[in-house]
């Protein structure tokens, strides 16, 4: 329980470690660790040090995340208590001072300088990764909502279908089948673009986890080691986003449909067709209700009402039967890619 004797402790602000005054810093060296007044950072640490990397300590925390680690956060491996200089490129690894002079004399060192430049640029290309993952996962949130969108469409097309076809019942199976067809290659579309998100995706995400266990770990040779692959993957453009998957729009409007009817049936009535017989076939079958051709010029035929299906090749004067099936359907029709889709 505090009382009136309680020592009261007091919180002195830290003076300039150069001219060891009084004077507000302001600045911190990111190389040496130093924090500095602007009067020492302009007179005295830039004119010894105008390599070094010096920052205003509203950075610091942004950059103790990680930008912050250097040559000495690690000891030699060779040399005891000796706080690492520089990266050697010939060997792949940190070394002391002793080590530059000695076991690796002659080598290939990385420059001070070249380590910043570096770093700036991981630094600033996992920014804009992170900003594109965003973006990536906004483009997922409106495909999905473009897939919520075209599913409510397409149950009220589908409904919208049903109960007009107690009249003209072909005619609205057939449109039942289009309606089937176009929600296959919409769905198609939108499932392609999210299996290209989720790849960009995780190709971002696999760069910044690598980054973010460079961060923790202040691993100099890690950094030199996964720069230029990390670099290329963080720097990759977005792939475009592809929306020409199309839309059920078309089928969902009552309008639409009507109008496709009535204009059926105007241009019906004003024609007036002439029929050749060529030649004449008899088939096995009670009736015919759905006939189409294959690309091998063989054809299919459907009876509804005795639920059969047969792949048929007309010969001279008889249909010769290749297959038979017990099913009943209510259309059929051959996609774009040769498949024969079946509307039960």
């Amino acid at each position: 329980m505090a009382t009136s004797n309680s020592a009261q402790i007091i919180q002195f602000p830290i003076g300039c470690q150069l001219c060891q005054s009084t004077n507000t810093i302001q600045w911190k060296c990111v190389n040496c660790q130093l924090l500095m007044c602007t009067s020492c950072i302009d007179n005295i640490h830039l004119r010894i040090a105008k390599h070094h990397s010096v920052i205003h300590i509203d950075d610091i925390g942004e950059l103790d995340s990680g930008e912050s680690f250097n040559f000495s956060d690690g000891l030699c491996n060779q040399h005891a208590n000796q706080v690492c200089c520089s990266y050697c490129r010939t060997c792949k690894t940190v070394v002391c001072l002793k080590c530059v002079m000695t076991l690796h004399n002659g080598h290939e060192f990385v420059e001070e300088e070249e380590f910043l430049s570096k770093k700036k640029k991981i630094w600033e290309g996992n920014k804009n990764a992170l900003k594109k993952l965003d973006d990536l996962y906004t483009t997922e949130a409106k495909l999905r909502k473009i897939k919520e969108s075209e599913d409510t469409m397409y149950n009220k097309a589908k409904e919208n279908i049903q109960n007009r076809a107690t009249t003209d019942w072909e005619y609205w199976s057939k449109k039942l089948l289009e309606l089937e067809v176009k929600k296959l290659s919409v769905n198609q579309g939108i499932e392609r673009e999210l299996r290209n998100l989720d790849r960009e995706k995780e190709k971002f995400q696999e760069a910044i986890n690598i980054v973010d266990v460079i961060k923790s770990s202040k691993d100099v040779c890690q950094f030199f080691e996964k720069f230029d692959e990390v670099i290329t993957s963080l720097n990759c453009e977005l792939v475009p986003f592809k929306s020409n998957f199309g839309s059920i729009s078309d089928f969902v409007e009552g309008e639409y449909l009507e109008s496709k009817l009535s204009q059926q049936k105007r241009n019906n009535s004003k024609e007036k067709n002439s029929f050749k017989v060529v030649n004449q076939y008899t088939t096995d079958i009670m009736s015919i209700h759905f006939l189409t051709e294959l690309s091998d010029q063989t054809l299919l035929m459907s009876d509804s009402q005795s639920k059969v299906i047969q792949h048929v090749k007309l010969e001279v004067n008889t249909v010769q039967v290749i297959s038979n099936f017990n099913i009943q359907i209510q259309g059929m029709t051959i996609s774009p890619f040769g498949d024969i889709l079946l509307s039960t």
